[in-house]
């Protein structure tokens, strides 16, 4: 597990039984044709918090689905050296500039492939230490970079509501026109629970 400056806010935040980092489907729909199109038998959502978002991903043939979060008892070991594709939506942005290296790293060092959701706005949560919870705010293009240091096929997906979509392979010109179309048929299939 990698040691971050504010692991313990998270903790905290989680122990308090706040909601935080629901998985709510509007910040994960455009990742839902990404997921369905790669075909990975396993997935790891890496920083899940306690949302169950990669139980709710259209993904056949996925019969492995992990979730890890270090600020969460009960999930805070990954479970498998191992996963086909790891999920990471609403974490790098939380970390220090000088600790995304190391968790990027670490993702890498768990999977072949990685989707990634990342805030380029402050956030509206405070730390119980009176922190943003967002301790990097960079534009898109720079969180394409850094994950291109250890992604090199890393493409940008799209800017949306202020959060940067990143895939970690390169895309064929077909899976980028079906992607939408089957983005709109994911969404009303992707069930809440």
């Amino acid at each position: 597990m990698v040691e971050t400056r504010n692991l313990s806010q998270y903790i905290e935040i989680h122990a308090a039984g706040k909601r935080y980092h629901d998985g709510r489907i509007s910040n994960h729909k455009l990742l839902a044709p990404w997921v369905f199109l790669r075909r990975p038998r396993s997935i790891l959502d890496y920083g899940s918090g306690k949302n169950r978002m990669v139980e709710r991903f259209i993904a056949p043939g996925a019969s492995i689905r992990h979730r890890f979060d270090p600020a969460v008892p009960e999930i805070a070991t990954i479970p498998l050296p191992r996963y086909d594709l790891i999920l990471n939506t609403d974490v790098l942005e939380h970390l220090d500039e000088d600790e995304i290296g190391t968790v990027l790293a670490d993702i890498h060092s768990h999977c072949k492939d990685a989707l990634f959701l990342v805030d380029t706005r402050q956030a509206k949560t405070i730390l119980p230490n009176g922190e943003n919870a967002h301790a990097t705010v960079r534009p898109a293009e720079w969180w394409l970079g850094r994950i291109g240091e250890l992604f090199p096929d890393a493409e940008l997906i799209t800017v949306s509501s202020g959060k940067a979509y990143i895939r970690t392979w390169k895309a064929s010109s077909l899976s980028k026109a079906v992607a939408p179309v089957l983005g709109m048929g994911l969404r009303a299939a992707y069930s809440p629970k």
